[in-house]
C-alpha cells in the first residue's frame, strides 16, 4: 500500500480523534503571560495529547518556561512537554534543570542539540558538556532513574520475591527529525543514522521540523522504518499566515520555497485573506499526512489558538464538543503506526504504550557473552586469510563489523532487547584478555617497535603479541579457568606503563548504537586482569601484578567514562578471578583489591551502571565485599556455584541469577533453574536471569545439525537455545510461573525421556565397572619397568620424539572430506593415508628422531576420532567452538554409557611399525581429555563416565601391545583444565582423574613404555597428580614459559621421564638451534639427563610443513650438541 492509495475516507477506523499536540514559547511580559494562559485554556479544551514549551538558548527563558509548564500541569489535564537543549550547560547544570522539571511534575521532554546562540557560529564553542541530543536523552533517563531507582512487582508463586521491571514511572522523551535533512547533515542517510542513535539512546518519540510537502514526510518515514527506526514520528505543521512569516521561516529552517503558497500569500492584499490561505494550506497538508498514515499532528501555535484550531477543524482532526484531555480510544491508538495505516499498528501516544526501557534498569534476562567466531566460522576464515596475506586489515575489519552486526540482529531476534543493554558487546579478534592488555597499553617491551607514537597497536601488531615474530616470543597461553578456552597471559612489571591505548571497545559500542542497538560492553575486570597476569621477566621476586592495581584503575575509569559519553547505560566487568582459589595470592589481598576497585569505579560521577559478573564458580566471601561497593548488579554462577545463604550489605543491588548453563549443551532441568531464581527472593527483591557463563563455550544453534538422530536434539540446547531458556525464565520472573509452566513441563518431560532412552545405560558396561579391583589400577615398580624398557628400546641420552600429529595438508583434508561425502572409496582413502604415513616416517628417519609417530593423517581431531569409534558418543556437523585465537574444535557429545565395539588405532600403528626399525608410538587420547573436550552427559558423576572411557582405552592399549607396539602415548593435555576452582573439590577430582588414567594404562607389561602429554597449563597445583599418573614419560608444554614447570617438577621430587617442550607450536615462528640449546640446558639444570626427553610442546597438526621441518631439524641439531657435552 502506498500513501496515494490510502485515505481517511477509505479507512474510517482512523477517524476521528486524530492525536494532536501544540508548541508554545515562554512569554516575555506579564501581559503576555496572562494572554498565554487564556490560549492554553482554549487549546487544552480541544484535547491535545501534550503541549510543548520552548526553552531559550543557554537557559535564557528557564524561569518563564517552567512557569508555563507548571500552569499547563496545574490548570489543565494536558501533559506539559519541556524543551531542553545542550547549549551552554554543564553536565551538573543540565542534571539540575532536569530534576527541577521532574520535581515540577513534568514527565515529557523534547531533547534538542540546539543551535548556536545569536552572534555565534558552529565553529564557536557553545554546547557545554553535552554534545548531542542523544546524550541529553540519556541524561534525562539517568536523572529520572536516580529519582525512582526501580519499580517492582510481586512474582506470583515466589513468596518474598519481586520482579525488577524495566519500566519505571513513564518519561516521554521526544527528539527532532528532519524530513528534508538537517543543515549540518551530509546526506539523508546521516539523518536516519542520527535518528537511530537517538532511538538507541532511549528516545521514544520524534517531532519533525516543519515542511511544506506531504511526500517529503512520507518518504522520510519509509526510509526511517526500513532502517529500523521504530518510535512514532509526528509531523510538525506550521500554519504560515503572512509573507513575512514565510520569509523568516525559510531563513531559519533552510527549507525550500513552497512556490504555490508563496505566490498566493504575496498576491493576497489583506491580512485576513493571507490567514485563510495559510490555514487552507496547512489543513490540506494535514489531511494528506493523516491519509498517508501519520501517527498524529504537531502544530506550532505561535502562542495563538485560533489558527491552529482552525487547521485541525478543517482537516477533520478536531472532534467538536470535546473539553479537557480525552481518554485514548482504540481508534486513535490504532493510527499510530509505521508508516501507513493497515490496522496492525505498533505504537500509541498514550503514555502506557510508549514505554521504553529506562536507562538504569537492568534487563530482566540477558547472557554474559556469545560465540564470536561466527555461525560458519566467518571470523576464523577471515583472520587466517589476513595472516596469509590474502586480505588486508580493512577487509578483515569489514568482515568483523558485518559479523558483529549480524550477531546483534540474531540476538535481538532470539529475544534479547535492542535498546535495553541485554545484548553483550563481547567480540574479540583473538582473545578478550589480550584485548584488555592492548586497551590499557600493557605491551611487553620486546614488542615496543610495534606501537606507534600515540601508543596504539594496529591489527598486525595485535596478532604479533599472540603469535610472536622472529626472536620475539608471543605471550604465554594457558587455560581460561576450568573451560576448554585458552587466554593469553599479560606480562606486568613494576615499570609497565598503563594508558588508554585503544578505544576499540568504545568504537564497537558506537558501531552498535549507529546500527540501532544499545548494547552492553564487556570488559575483563581490573582485578581478574591482574590476577591472571604474570610478572614480567625483569620483575623482582616478591612482585605480583596486583601490586599495580592503583596505577591501572585510572585507565579503567577513563574507559568507563568514555563508554558513558558514547551512550552506554551498563558496562559488564568480568571478575571470574574471584571465584578461583587456584590463583597464587592471599585471599585477603584479592578481596581488598576487589573492594578498592569497585569503590573507585563506582565513585565516578559520569559513568554507566556497573554489572560485575563472576562466572565459573561461587563468589563466596567475595560476594559481600562486592555488595558493599556502589556496583548496581552482580552476576552469580548458580550452575557451578550455589545460592548464597545471606549477603550483608546487598541493598538495592540487582542479583543476576546465572541459572542457564553456559558451559554445557544439555537442555537441563528448567524447573530446577527457576526454583533457584525463586530462592534468591530470600535475599533481595531485585532479580534478573542470565547464562552462568559466556556462551562462548557452546556451538551456535542445534538446528544446524541434521544427523543427531530422532531423540538427541530434544535433549540439547546450544547457544541460541540457551538464549531462549533465558527468555523463558525472564518471562516467568516478570509474569509468574504459570506463564511459563508449559515450557517447564516440556523440559521435565525431555529429561524423563532421556533417562530411559536406549544406550543411556548399558548393563554390560556397568557390570564391568562393578567388578574392578585395586589391582586393575596399578603397575609394577618404576625402576623395574625402566630397566626393562631401556633393554628393549635401546635409546640414546636425551631421546627425541614428537607429540604425535604432523601437519595435515590440504590434500589430506580434501581426501577426508571426499570420503565423508562418498566421493572417495574407503580403500582408496586408506591407500592415500598409508602413503602419507610413509612420507612422515621417512621424514622422521631423515631428521634423525629416535621414537617415531605415524603422524595421525587419518584423524580429524584427537577426541572426535575416538568418539566416532566408541559407543555412547555422537559427533556434530557444525558444532564449532573457539579454543584459542582462530583455533576451533567440534566437541563430541558423550550422551550414553561408553564401550569400544572394535579396535580403533591398531591397524595404523602396526602398519607404521612395519616401515621402520625404530620404535613407533601408539597414540591415544586419555579419558580425562576425552571428557574435557567433549560435551559430557550431566546425569551421572564425571568420575563414573571417565572410568567407562578408561576401560575402552585399556582394551585398545592391550591390542596395541599384542600387535608389537612397545611405546604407547596416552595424552592428557586437559588434566589441569578440569581441576575444580575450589580447593575443597580438588581431592575428589584428582582421585578419579588419576584413577581413570591408571585404569586405562595399568594392564601392560613392564617393558611397554607408557607416555603421556600435558599442555596449556600451570602445573604446580597438580604436580603430585602428575607423579601419581605413574606414566613412564611425561611430556609437558614448557617453551613459552621458558621451562618454569621444570622447577616445580624438581621441587616435587619427580623421578620419571620428562619431556619439557622446546618448540612452541602455537606460533609459526621457528626456534633457532641456540634457543633450543638454551632451553635444554635450563632443563638439565633441574633434571638428571637420564630423565630428559626432547620434544615440541604439542602436536604439529596445525603447522605448515616448512616451519615444522626447520624446527625439528633445529631440535635434533641442538640435542646432538647438548648430548656431546654430557659426561
Amino acid at each position: 500500500m502506498t500513501a496515494s492509495s490510502t485515505s481517511t475516507a477509505a479507512d474510517p477506523a482512523c477517524r476521528p480523534n486524530i492525536p494532536f499536540s501544540f508548541e508554545l514559547y515562554p512569554p516575555k511580559t506579564d501581559a503576555a503571560a496572562t494572554a498565554l494562559h487564556s490560549t492554553i485554556d482554549t487549546l487544552a479544551a480541544a484535547g491535545p495529547r501534550f503541549i510543548s514549551v520552548t526553552y531559550g538558548a543557554s537557559g535564557s527563558s528557564r524561569t518563564s518556561s517552567l512557569d508555563v509548564l507548571r500552569y499547563i500541569r496545574g490548570a489543565t489535564t494536558v501533559d506539559p512537554m519541556a524543551h531542553l537543549t545542550c547549549v551552554g550547560s554543564s553536565h551538573a547544570e543540565a542534571s539540575s534543570l532536569i530534576r527541577e522539571f521532574l520535581d515540577a511534575g513534568v514527565r515529557s521532554f523534547l531533547a534538542l542539540r540546539g543551535d548556536p546562540p545569536e552572534g555565534l557560529t558552529e565553529n564557536d564553542t557553545f554546547l557545554g558538556d553535552l554534545h548531542s541530543a542523544g546524550e541529553l536523552v540519556q541524561l534525562i533517563h539517568r536523572v529520572q532513574a536516580e529519582r525512582v531507582p526501580y519499580q517492582e512487582t510481586p512474582i506470583p508463586g515466589l513468596p518474598r520475591a519481586r520482579a525488577v521491571k524495566t519500566e519505571r514511572e513513564h518519561v516521554r522523551i521526544a527528539v527532532a527529525a528532519f524530513p528534508n535533512g538537517h543543515p549540518r547533515s551530509r546526506s539523508t542517510a546521516q539523518d536516519i543514522d542520527t535518528l537511530l542513535a537517538k532511538q538507541a539512546a532511549g528516545a521514544n518519540l520524534a517531532i519533525t521540523q516543519l515542511f511544506f510537502h506531504a511526500d517529503h514526510y512520507l518518504s522520510f518515514i519509509q526510509r526511517a522504518r526500513e532502517a529500523g527506526v521504530e518510535f512514532p514520528i509526528l509531523p510538525g505543521i506550521m500554519p504560515v499566515t503572512s509573507p513575512a512569516r514565510l520569509r523568516r521561516i525559510l531563513e531559519l529552517s533552510g527549507e525550500e520555497l513552497p512556490a504555490e503558497l508563496s505566490i498566493q500569500l504575496e498576491v493576497e492584499p489583506t491580512a485576513e485573506g493571507q490567514r485563510e490561505i495559510g490555514i487552507s494550506h496547512a489543513a490540506a497538508l494535514a489531511e494528506k499526512l493523516i491519509a498517508g498514515g501519520a501517527p498524529g499532528l504537531h502544530l506550532y501555535a505561535f502562542n495563538q489558538h485560533e489558527t491552529v484550531l482552525a487547521v485541525l477543524d478543517r482537516a477533520g482532526a478536531l472532534a467538536p464538543g470535546r473539553t479537557g484531555r480525552p481518554a485514548p480510544s482504540a481508534a486513535s491508538d490504532l493510527c499510530l503506526h509505521q508508516p501507513l495505516c493497515q490496522h496492525q499498528c505498533r505504537y500509541s501516544l498514550h503514555e502506557g504504550l510508549l514505554m521504553t526501557t529506562t536507562v538504569s534498569a537492568f534487563p530482566t534476562g540477558t547472557i554474559l557473552g556469545y560465540p564470536r567466531i561466527g555461525r560458519r566460522r566467518e571470523l576464523k576464515k577471515a583472520v587466517e586469510a589476513f595472516w596469509a596475506g590474502r586480505i588486508d586489515a580493512a577487509e578483515l575489519e569489514a568482515t568483523a563489523a558485518t559479523l558483529r552486526n549480524t550477531t546483534r540482529e540474531r540476538l535481538a531476534g532470539l529475544g534479547l532487547g535492542r535498546t535495553d543493554s541485554s545484548i553483550p558487546e563481547s567480540f574479540s579478534f583473538y582473545d578478550q584478555v589480550l584485548d584488555a592488555a592492548v586497551t590499557v597499553g600493557a605491551i611487553p617491551a620486546r614488542f615496543a617497535d610495534l606501537v606507534d607514537a600515540d601508543g596504539h597497536l594496529d591489527l598486525a601488531g595485535y596478532f604479533t603479541l599472540a603469535r610472536g615474530a622472529g626472536e620475539n616470543l608471543p605471550l604465554e597461553m594457558t587455560k581460561w579457568f576450568d573451560s576448554n578456552y585458552h587466554y593469553l597471559v599479560p606480562e606486568i612489571g613494576p615499570d609497565t606503563t598503563f594508558s588508554l591505548a585503544s578505544d576499540r571497545i568504545v568504537r564497537e559500542f558506537a558501531e552498535a548504537v549507529a546500527a540501532g542497538f544499545l548494547t552492553r560492553p564487556v570488559i575483563v575486570g581490573p582485578v581478574t586482569f591482574l590476577l591472571l597476569a604474570k610478572p614480567s621477566s625483569d620483575a623482582p621476586a616478591d612482585f605480583h601484578p596486583l601490586d599495580r592495581l592503583d596505577d591501572l584503575l585510572p585507565v579503567y575509569a577513563t574507559l568507563i567514562e568514555r563508554l558513558a559519553a558514547a551512550g552506554a547505560q551498563w558496562v559488564q566487568l568480568d571478575e571470574p578471578g574471584l571465584v578461583s582459589e587456584s590463583i597464587d595470592i592471599p585471599r585477603d589481598t584479592a578481596l581488598a583489591a576487589l573492594a578498592r576497585s569497585y569503590e573507585t569505579l563506582g565513585a565516578l560521577e559520569n559513568r554507566p551502571s556497573l554489572f560485575v559478573a563472576a562466572p565459573y564458580g561461587s563468589l563466596d566471601d567475595a560476594l559481600p565485599v562486592l555488595a558493599g561497593t556502589p556496583v548496581e548488579a552482580i552476576g552469580l554462577d548458580l550452575v557451578r556455584g550455589t545460592v548464597p545463604a545471606d549477603v550483608p550489605g546487598l541493598g538495592d543491588t540487582v542479583l543476576v541469577a546465572g541459572v542457564i548453563d553456559g558451559h554445557n549443551i544439555w537442555r537441563g532441568d528448567l524447573a530446577a533453574a527457576f526454583e533457584k531464581v525463586g530462592q534468591l527472593g530470600a535475599l533481595t527483591d531485585r532479580i534478573a536471569v542470565s547464562s552462568s557463563t559466556s556462551l562462548l563455550h557452546l556451538p551456535h544453534d542445534v538446528t544446524d545439525e541434521s544427523k543427531l538422530g530422532a531423540d538427541l536434539p530434544g535433549w540439547l540446547a546450544f547457544a541460541d537455545q540457551k538464549i531462549g531458556q533465558v527468555a523463558t525464565l525472564a518471562r516467568g520472573l516478570a509474569e509468574g510461573q504459570a506463564a511459563i509452566q508449559a515450557e517447564l513441563d516440556a523440559a521435565t518431560a525431555s529429561l524423563a525421556a532421556r533417562r530411559v532412552s536406549p544406550g543411556v545405560r548399558d548393563g554390560a558396561v556397568r557390570a564391568r565397572l562393578d567388578s574392578l579391583t585395586p589391582a586393575d589400577f596399578s603397575r609394577g615398580d618404576y625402576e623395574t619397568r625402566l630397566a626393562a624398557q631401556e633393554a628393549v628400546l635401546d635409546l640414546p641420552p636425551l631421546p627425541t620424539t614428537t607429540i604425535g600429529s604432523f601437519p595435515q595438508t590440504g590434500e589430506i583434508r580434501r581426501a577426508r572430506a571426499r570420503l565423508v561425502s562418498g566421493e572417495l572409496a574407503p580403500a582408496d582413502y586408506q591407500e592415500l593415508m598409508r602413503a602419507e604415513i610413509g612420507r612422515v616416517v621417512q621424514l622422521q628417519e631423515d631428521l634423525g628422531l629416535d621414537v617415531l609417530v605415524h603422524g595421525e593423517p587419518e584423524r580429524n581431531d584427537m577426541v572426535q576420532y575416538f568418539a566416532e569409534n566408541l559407543d555412547g558418543f555422537t559427533v556434530t556437523e557444525n558444532g564449532w567452538v573457539q579454543s584459542y585465537g582462530s583455533r576451533c574444535t567440534r566437541p563430541s557429545i558423550l550422551w550414553g554409557d561408553v564401550s569400544r565395539p572394535a579396535p580403533i588405532t591398531v591397524e595404523w600403528s602396526s602398519y607404521t611399525q612395519s616401515l621402520t626399525e625404530k620404535p613407533v608410538k601408539g597414540m591415544l587420547t586419555g579419558p580425562v581429555t576425552i571428557l574435557a573436550w567433549s560435551f559430557v552427559r550431566d546425569d551421572q558423576p564425571l568420575g563414573e563416565t571417565a572410568r567407562q572411557v578408561a576401560l575402552a582405552l585399556r582394551d585398545e592399549i592391550g591390542d596395541l601391545e599384542a600387535a608389537g607396539i612397545q611405546v604407547v602415548q596416552v595424552d592428557e593435555p586437559a588434566l589441569r583444565e578440569l581441576l575444580p576452582l575450589k580447593k575443597k573439590d580438588h581431592a575428589d577430582y584428582l582421585d578419579w582423574s588419576v584413577g581413570s588414567f591408571r585404569l586405562a594404562t595399568a594392564g601392560v607389561a613392564d617393558a611397554t613404555q607408557i607416555h603421556t602429554h600435558l599442555c596449556y597449563s600451570e602445573f604446580g597445583v597438580v604436580i603430585d597428580a602428575i607423579r601419581n599418573l605413574d606414566a613412564d614419560v611425561t611430556s609437558i608444554e614448557a617453551a613459552r614459559s621458558k621451562m618454569e614447570v621444570v622447577a616445580d617438577l624438581q621441587a616435587s621430587g619427580f623421578d620419571h621421564g620428562i619431556g619439557p617442550g622446546v618448540y612452541d607450536i602455537h606460533s609459526p615462528r621457528v626456534p633457532g638451534v641456540a634457543e633450543v640449546t638454551e632451553l635444554l640446558e635450563r632443563a638439565l639444570e633441574s633434571i638428571p639427563a637420564r630423565q630428559v626427553w626432547v620434544n615440541p610442546d604439542c602436536g604439529l597438526k596445525t603447522r605448515g610443513y616448512a616451519e615444522t621441518v626447520d624446527s625439528l631439524r633445529n631440535i635434533v641439531d641442538a640435542t646432538r650438541a647438548v648430548r656431546a657435552t654430557l659426561v
